[in-house]
């Protein structure tokens, strides 16, 4: 190898290195964009609040209180959501740089390095194998345009992700796919929820004893799990409702213990 063809291989070595680079600096970011996202996803669902109303019989809500502190976690589902997909041509087209590259680059430069200062020193089998799959793997990525698919492949940055609260369940966000298992998700107004708090504090200390005590407190006690979760950042409330139900019948019962309060 003269020193023309070792100039030639040392500047494809650099090509080829640079997308074994990219490649894996894209592969993890991708990673951690998943791994954001279901760790998104854990803390949400975690925080649901399961809310039966009193002669409902098994009907459940389940209702997701959100703030401006959930911000985060709805940027991380909406830019899994933006994640680029990454189809079977595109892995068969990629696999080489991970699997097959390093090694190869790795011997392809002893023939640009260990070549002697005129390059007359004779190259071993393995390396001279090496340095030609390199240059025709050059060749063949330019021509694919591996530059543009790992550019394609890029996860959105995740300062270019913009999220309000009232976009929870737009099918950007991705958060209503989740949800959707528990019910039919609806985003509410948070402020019907803000004095669910002082209503019930209002209703226990209203009720007297007596034979009817149960079912006086039964609203309250209903709820009190979803007072306790609501706080006075809630902006905006996520009620998924069982079948044949809606939003609207959980309003009514905290409207109802509202005005008993």
């Amino acid at each position: 190898m003269d020193k023309r063809e070792r100039l030639r291989l040392g500047l494809v070595i650099d090509i080829v290195h640079g997308w074994v680079t990219r490649y894996n600096r894209v592969i993890d970011e991708r990673d951690d964009v998943r791994e954001a996202a279901q760790q998104a996803a854990r803390t949400l669902l975690g925080r649901i609040v399961e809310v039966r109303t009193p002669g409902t019989g098994t009907d459940t809500f389940a209702v997701l209180p959100l703030e401006p502190a959930d911000l985060p976690h709805l940027r991380a589902l909406a830019r899994y959501v933006r994640l680029p997909v990454m189809s079977d041509d595109d892995v068969e087209k990629l696999h080489q740089l991970p699997e097959e590259m390093p090694a190869a680059l790795r011997d392809a430069r002893k023939a640009v390095e260990g070549g002697g200062v005129f390059g007359r020193k004779a190259l071993g089998e393995e390396v001279q194998e090496a340095a030609d799959f390199v240059l025709e793997y050059g060749v063949w990525g330019r021509q694919e345009g591996l530059d543009a698919l790992l550019d394609r492949l890029t996860p959105t940055p995740a300062d270019e992700i913009d999220v309000a609260l009232d976009e929870a369940l737009s099918p950007g966000v991705g958060l209503g796919a989740i949800l959707a298992r528990r019910g039919t998700p609806e985003l509410v107004d948070g402020a019907p929820f803000a004095g669910l708090s002082a209503s019930l504090a209002a209703l226990r200390s209203r009720t007297s004893y007596g034979e009817s005590i149960d079912g006086a407190l039964a609203p309250a006690d209903a709820l009190a799990p979803l007072a306790q979760r609501v706080t006075a950042t809630t902006q905006e409330v996520v009620v998924c409702s069982p079948e044949g139900r809606d939003a609207a019948d959980l309003l009514a019962q905290i409207e109802a213990v509202a005005r008993e309060g």
